[in-house]
């Protein structure tokens, strides 16, 4: 469906289906890049996906990309969740703000 007709809100189901086939999934997200280089809702997934790889210094570039990108919320606040596991409290307090402000 996504080859034919991009919708955001598909990426996003697609980031979040779990670490099942996430390897295989994340392939395929990367090369949606090339022809979404700017899309909040492509790099969320990308984020949750490599979240469930645990590759987790890819998905905070990933997280903040799409905070960037247009203030994507979930992004916000996965990267929030991240910061927190990391001791980074005032930075993930930020995010969590800019999360609830409407981000």
């Amino acid at each position: 469906t996504l080859k034919k007709q991009w919708q955001p809100q598909l990426v996003e189901v697609y980031g979040n289906l779990g670490v099942e086939l996430a390897q295989k999934r994340l392939k395929t997200a990367l090369s949606w890049q090339k022809q979404h280089p700017v899309e909040p809702s492509l790099s969320y997934a990308l984020g949750r996906l490599h979240e469930y790889l645990e590759q987790l210094g890819e998905a905070k570039a990933a997280y903040q990309s799409a905070v960037d990108q247009g203030g994507h919320r979930q992004a916000s606040e996965r990267l929030a969740a991240l910061y927190a596991l990391d001791g980074e409290h005032e930075k993930s307090h930020e995010l969590l703000a800019l999360a609830y402000r409407g981000a």
